[in-house]
Formats: C-alpha cells, structure tokens, sequence
C-alpha cells in the first residue's frame, strides 16, 4: 500500500485505524521534499514514519478490540534487512537470532544473541517450551528488538510470543538471515558458507 506523508497525517489527526502490513508502508518521496526534507534526508525519515505508522496501527487496534496484546501474525511488524541493518546501526536495537544452535553458530550477524524458537527431534518439530523465559532472562521489555530466523517462517511465531508476554518493542526480520546473507551483509565469504537450508519453513 502507497500513502503519502500528507494522508498519513490526516488519518493520524482523524484518529483512522490504520490496518496492520506485513510490509512497511511506502511514503513517496515527494511528500517529504514538500515538507523541506532534504533528498538525502528522506531514507531515514522515511524509516521514521514507516516504523511509527504501524507501532500507531497495533495500539489502536488494541485500544478499539479491547486486546491486550496483538493476537495474530498480521498485527507483528515486518521489515526488510535494509531497515533493519539501519536500526541496528542507529536506534539502539538488538538482534534475537531465533535459529537453532547449529544454524548461529555457522555463521550469524555481529553481537546477535541467539535464543532457539523450535527444535528438530525424532518427532518432528517441537517449539522450545522455554523460549519466552530464555529471552526475558537476557532482555528486557523494554528492550528494542529485531526477531529473524533462517526465512521468516519462526520469527514471525515468536514475535507473537514475545508481544503476548508484555515485549514492547518487536519488530521481525522479512526474509531472515537468508535475505540478510543475501543483501551482502554477512561479508565476501561464499554464500554456501554462510547459509543453512531451511528445515523450518515459513509456511511449517
């Protein structure tokens, strides 16, 4: 969906639900330069208002339905690795690699902290019963965090988790660390030594 900053401010002053994305919402450019932002500028208010705009839409949902807490996977906020990597670098956000053991410790981004969200055993799949507890012992509620797996499949499951059990701010990695490790970010070693296949599906 494609709205401009002016819209956007219209529907915030209007007090509009705004609908929950699996996506950033996309602010043209030419928004911004009416307004006097500078083009070089653009990227990172863009980032600004993206973010915001839907954190607006999850509170507002849960002030009109009377939740506590987003419920299902389409009010978990989802951004690509470009947004992340920005985050990272600038806000004060911590990376949750959700990821097997094996699977971080081939290879994982720098200073991520790594908390398995399901494991493989004889019958099948199995969702780490500790998950939420082995998160809260290393972070905070507070705590600004980037929840990524492997392809998107696992994180999107355990930022529901996490908002359920009082996190507050969530945000999940698109594409996983596959999409990071793709984009270049992982450095120059051959991508087969940087990625695991992916035996948790997005859609498992």
């Amino acid at each position: 969906m494609r709205i401009s900053h002016i819209e956007f401010l219209k529907m915030r002053a209007l007090h509009v639900e705004l609908p929950a994305y699996s996506s950033l919402y996309n602010i043209d450019d030419e928004s911004y330069r009416i307004y006097g932002v500078k083009q070089m500028d653009c990227r990172f208010v863009k980032l600004y208002f993206q973010i915001n705009t839907l954190l607006t839409s999850i509170w507002l949902s849960a002030i009109y339905k009377g939740m506590d807490a987003p419920k299902d996977h389409q009010n978990v906020v989802t951004i690509d690795v470009h947004a992340a990597k920005d985050l990272l670098n600038s806000s004060g956000y911590r990376y949750l690699d959700v990821r097997s053991v094996e699977e971080f410790n081939k290879s994982h981004v720098e200073n991520a902290d790594n908390v398995p969200y399901m494991f493989i055993t004889e019958a099948g799949r199995v969702k780490n019963p500790d998950f939420v507890e082995q998160v809260t012992a290393i972070c905070k509620n507070e705590d600004h965090l980037i929840v990524a797996c492997n392809s998107g499949g696992r994180s999107v499951r355990a930022s529901v988790d996490l908002l359920h059990s009082g996190f507050k701010h969530i945000v999940n990695m698109g594409g996983g660390y596959s999409a990071w490790v793709d984009a270049g970010f992982a450095g120059n070693k051959p991508r087969e030594d940087l990625k695991t296949s992916c035996k948790f599906p997005p859609n498992s």
